[in-house]
């Protein structure tokens, strides 16, 4: 809606002011005279004449994506570098669908918006094209007029503090007027404001300063100034040390002459090559590359996107050089200078310019034709990223470590490492889980929201595949283990560790062991190659205590000729288990469980000796007494009788004593002295001692009671 009045406004003075809406008038295109080299033909401007653009350090960046909540889409709002806030700001402005749109009040910090309609205070009320401008000697930020609801205003507003501050009756303010020039002239510390279009002069080319906080006329103190123009692009280059100005709509509408403010005078330049004409373009001094552009416009009939770089007194097209560019518009908010001071004279250096919004000039009329995209025009953001090392091995970890130059520092850093893992820090270090080929990157982002990825391809392979054998794997106390391992993939040179599981290691690929006490012990087997992957094998050992055999014969005394039974009994040791009997008479058996029969009577020494799976042995050894074939041996008697014998024969005389003298004094005494046996022991006092026997007859005598017993 705006665009299409911006193509059809009044050239003459004296036009009628209508609210909400630009003055009406015949088309711009119309009233532009036809132009020649005849004599008395109007004056054309100078043909654009393209030159081989320099290599510029700025460049051309969309941010649009990284907004969360940008302002609506504007034409005509208005820009200024807060430098005591330390903030961009943002007022105003129009929509596709309503000129003006609500007074909203925006900043631009950390390469975010932020809407501070709801905390500046009381705001000025709606206006697009308004005047707006740092004033670095009162360190506020000056507001003037612009397009009211009502027509143009010239009401005088400062914000400082988040807070807007309604300066209008402390000045005598300039008519009113709307798409006026106003830039911030360092040299001589005022604001210098110049033209516009006014309710009844449109379009105007007087010349006023702002000064402590008042406004005073400076036209006829400011020679020749530029002939009558609204939407004329002004900045202040501090290269040149000089206010710059450019084109506008006049009386021929677009223009496309430059001219200077220098020492509170306008004076006409005449560079060889000019921008080709245009109204509402941006023109920003950026202070870092110490250089001043121009962007886009309306050329009249379509709108422009090209780039002119102003410096030391000459216009050059870098529109090729700065990178890829804003689609072609006009209206744009931008700012005349992204250097100011503050009221104590420190210097205050934006290292980027931003520009807001702006009308698609092909498309006037149509809704939505003032995009919501936020560029900015900064050094080139560049800088390097590695991968130490680059090709890894699953689970080794690489570092990773960037860094950032040019742009708006600081710089927040983001690595992504190509496998859905990411890190916020400048330096990191990331183990992959697979192998394969991944892309990684390191992103910096600058102060103005600016950001560039620079990345890193990382190569991640197998690692050390790893093997072991572990023979045997169940074995006793005190027996060797052997251990052999192989390594292969990774990258030689390897280096091996053994751990046993009982707190022992070794660092032979190949070694042997033994275990101290039973149990269950892991084992395993750890490679590292020469670029730190790893690989690991595992498996678990047994142990078991050493054998112990009992061995258990029938009998101890057997007779020659009867068959002696032999079982052996193992406990502890690995299975299976191998036996091997010697019976003394150069007879041997190779059971558990046997039977032997002893052709002659003697002494035998007899053994078993138990050997398991692994080696371990145990013996056990007896002694047999083999009495005769039909003697008085003693075939039947068995092992209790022969280990009782075993204590000795006077032992054996002793308890036979014994067991007569208790029967004898069982006896039941005479009734009388007559009753007892004349020749027998008196029952009263010592029995009579019995006669001395022979110990072959002690051992009858033991045999026949055991007999007895048994």
């Amino acid at each position: 809606m705006l665009a299409g009045l911006l193509l059809g406004v009044s050239l003459g003075a004296g036009g009628g002011g209508h609210g909400g809406s630009l003055p009406h008038g015949p088309k711009v295109a119309a009233a532009i005279p036809s132009c020649s080299s005849a004599r008395g033909a109007p004056t054309c401007p100078p043909a654009s004449v393209p030159v081989t653009p320099s290599v510029a350090a700025d460049r051309w960046s969309n941010v649009t994506a990284a907004q969360h909540y940008p302002p609506p889409g504007l034409v005509g709002a208005s820009l200024a570098y807060d430098a005591a806030d330390n903030y961009v700001i943002l007022f105003g402005g129009c929509t596709a669908t309503r000129c003006p749109a609500a007074a909203q009040t925006w900043k631009y910090a950390g390469g975010q918006w932020t809407n501070l309609s709801a905390t500046a205070g009381s705001p000025p009320p709606a206006r697009a094209y308004a005047s707006m401008g740092f004033d670095s000697r009162d360190g506020y930020v000056v507001l003037f007029g612009g397009l009211g609801a009502g027509g143009p205003l010239n009401d005088t507003w400062s914000f400082s503090g988040g807070l807007w501050h309604n300066l209008t009756n402390l000045s005598s303010a300039p008519p009113a007027r709307y798409a006026a020039a106003m830039a911030f002239d360092h040299a001589d510390n005022f604001l210098v404001l110049f033209g516009g279009c006014g309710a009844q002069v449109c379009p105007r080319n007087d010349t006023w300063q702002f000064l402590a906080g008042g406004w005073k006329n400076v036209t006829a103190l400011a020679g020749s100034a530029p002939s009558p123009r609204f939407g004329a692009s002004f900045a202040f280059d501090a290269g040149d040390n000089y206010g710059l100005l450019f084109g506008g709509c006049g009386r021929v509408c677009p223009l496309g002459d430059t001219y200077e403010f220098s020492r509170g005078r306008w004076v006409a330049l005449a560079p060889a090559v000019n921008p080709p004409a245009r109204s509402f373009a941006a023109l920003t001094y950026a202070s870092v590359t110490n250089e001043t552009y121009l962007f886009g416009g309306n050329a009249g009939a379509a709108g422009l996107n090209d780039t002119w770089r102003f410096t030391a007194g000459r216009w050059s097209d870098v529109t090729a050089s700065l990178g890829a560019a804003p689609s072609l518009r006009y209206g744009v908010a931008s700012l005349s200078s992204t250097e100011t001071w503050t009221t104590s004279g420190v210097k205050r250096l934006l290292p980027y310019a931003p520009f807001y919004g702006g009308a698609n000039a092909t498309c006037p009329n149509c809704t939505g034709s003032a995009p919501t995209q936020t560029w900015i025009l900064e050094p080139t953001l560049s800088g390097s990223a590695s991968a130490l090392p680059s090709v890894v091995e699953v689970g080794e970890t690489a570092s990773f470590s960037g860094s950032a130059s040019g742009g708006s520092p600081p710089y927040a850093y983001l690595w992504q490492f190509g496998d859905a893992a990411s890190q916020a820090a400048q330096s990191a270090t990331h183990a992959y889980a697979t192998t394969g080929s991944f892309s990684a990157g390191l992103t910096a982002t600058d102060q103005a929201g600016v950001s560039e990825t620079f990345p890193v391809a990382v190569s991640v392979v197998a690692g050390p595949t790893v093997r072991l054998s572990v023979q045997p794997t169940v074995t006793d106390v005190g027996r060797p283990v052997s251990y052999s391992g192989s390594v292969t993939g990774g990258t030689p040179p390897y280096a091996e560790t053994w751990s046993f599981g009982d707190l022992t290691g070794s660092a032979s690929l190949s070694t042997t062991h033994a275990y101290g006490a039973p149990g269950s012990y892991d084992v395993q087997l750890h490679a590292t190659d020469s670029v730190q992957g790893y690989g690991d094998a595992f498996g678990a050992v047994t142990v078991h205590p050493l054998p112990t055999v009992q061995a258990l014969p029938s009998t101890l005394t057997p007779t020659a000729g009867a068959a002696v039974t032999f079982s052996a009994t193992v406990s502890g040791g690995t299975g299976p288990f191998a036996y091997r009997w010697t019976f003394g008479d150069n007879a041997s058996n190779t059971s558990a469980d046997t039977n032997h029969t002893y052709a002659n009577a003697g002494t035998f020494r007899a053994s078993v000796l138990v050997t398991d799976a692994v080696g371990g042995s145990s013996q056990a050894n007896l002694t047999l007494d083999v009495g005769a074939a039909g003697g008085a041996g003693g075939s039947s008697v068995p092992i209790p009788v022969l280990l009782f014998g075993a204590v000795g024969t006077v032992a054996v005389v002793a308890v036979v004593a014994g067991l007569l003298l208790v029967r004898r004094r069982r006896r039941t005494p005479p009734t009388s002295l007559a009753a007892a046996p004349a020749d027998g022991p008196s029952w009263v006092g010592e029995e009579e001692e019995p006669a001395p026997r022979s110990k072959r007859a002690l051992r009858r005598d033991l045999e026949r009671f055991y007999r007895r017993r048994t």
